[in-house]
């Protein structure tokens, strides 16, 4: 009996950190989001503990697809403490006939090749109109933190 019990709480332990996006409905960007902080999600050395900050800004090239993600987040560290929450930067590079499988490059502003998106989000906005050489979204951070079994704090920058 209490091998069974054991058995189950492993299980309900390990679903807890699970992916739920295919019971949303998410548009095109959000779905790039998921994958994207995802990706981030799976390097953290405690992936449950993941906390996004608000909504996440999107600037996705108009001319090959690739973004740029800028998400506030926050995660255990090896202490167990939360370190606060810092701007990550993710790369998002998309399969083509060159690159045969998506590439995905997290970077927090202590790394080197950070662009600082952070200091620069409100002249990117301006390019909501899709007239630049990039396009501006806006995405759900609350619906990607579900999507990805991630903790959801309502953050205005």
């Amino acid at each position: 009996m209490k091998k069974i019990l054991a058995i189950i709480i492993s299980l309900l332990m390990l679903t807890a950190c699970s992916n739920n996006s295919e019971s949303l409905n998410l548009t095109e960007h959000e779905q790039q989001a998921v994958e994207a902080v995802s990706y981030y999600k799976s390097i953290l050395k405690d992936p449950c503990s993941l906390r996004i900050f608000g909504d996440i800004h999107l600037l996705k090239s108009n001319s090959n697809g690739n973004s740029f993600m800028l998400v506030f987040a926050d995660a255990k560290n090896s202490y167990g403490g939360y370190g606060g929450k810092e701007p990550i930067e993710i790369t998002c590079i998309y399969a083509d006939e060159i690159i045969k499988e998506n590439t995905f490059i997290a970077r927090d502003s202590k790394m080197e090749g950070y662009n600082n998106i952070a200091d620069n989000i409100s002249e990117y906005t301006k390019y909501a109109d899709g007239k630049m050489p990039l396009t501006y979204y806006k995405v759900d951070g609350e619906k990607v933190a579900k999507a990805i079994g991630a903790e959801f704090i309502e953050w205005e920058r």
